[in-house]
Parts: C-alpha cells; sequence; structure tokens
C-alpha cells in the first residue's frame, strides 16, 4: 500500500517539485495553507506531513507543534529555506522527524518517504 504524504507549501514551484518526487512512492495531497491543510487533515489520514514553514498566514512549525501536541500520527517534517532556533528541540522532542533545508536533493526529498 502506498503511503499518504500531505505536502503544505505556498510557493507553486515547490508544490510541483513535491508532488513529482512522491507521486510514484505515494499518494499525495498538496494544499498552500496550513488553514487548507487543517480542512484536509478531516478527509485525508497522511503518514507523513511535509511543511514549509514561512507562509501566509500560521506558520508551518507552529502547525505540525500543533499536531505534535495533539498526537497526530503522521510524522512530521519541516521543509524550509531557514532553520527556526527550535529545530534542534523539537527533532529531539520527536515533535519533527526531520529537518530539510530548501534547496534539497533528489535523494533527501525521496529520504523522506522512510523517515
Amino acid at each position: 500500500m502506498k503511503q499518504r504524504v500531505l505536502v503544505v507549501d505556498d510557493d507553486d514551484v515547490m508544490q510541483r517539485v513535491l508532488q513529482a518526487v512522491f507521486k510514484s512512492q505515494a499518494e499525495t495531497k498538496v494544499v498552500s495553507s496550513v488553514a487548507e491543510a487543517v480542512v484536509a487533515l478531516a478527509s485525508f489520514q497522511p503518514d507523513l506531513i511535509v511543511s514549509d514553514n514561512i507562509m501566509p498566514g500560521e506558520s508551518g512549525l507552529l502547525f505540525l507543534e500543533g499536531l505534535a501536541r495533539e498526537g497526530h500520527p503522521a510524522r512530521r517534517v519541516l521543509f524550509s529555506a531557514s532553520e527556526p532556533e527550535s529545530v534542534r528541540a523539537l527533532l529531539r522532542a520527536g515533535t519533527l522527524v526531520a529537518f530539510v533545508k530548501k534547496p534539497a536533493t533528489l535523494e533527501e526529498l525521496q529520504g523522506l518517504l522512510r523517515a
């Protein structure tokens, strides 16, 4: 059975790149904001959530932290051009399974399915 991946990124190019990277190995849903992600989670149960950090509205980091507090079972990955100060602590605490800095290699992105 294919994994299910939710991609949260407001950049159209990154949405297309991530969709292309994951589509052969995972059922992928792409949304452009945290608000859209919250709606998507009502009907789409992902195994992996890959979120940009800086987006209009709520940040991806706050979204992923909230999911962790709620006990959401999906693995959570922050995918961003800048590394927030709290990332290392969130990785140690298990809030995030990975932080991937943009731009990333194809191998780094494909490796997220195994994270």
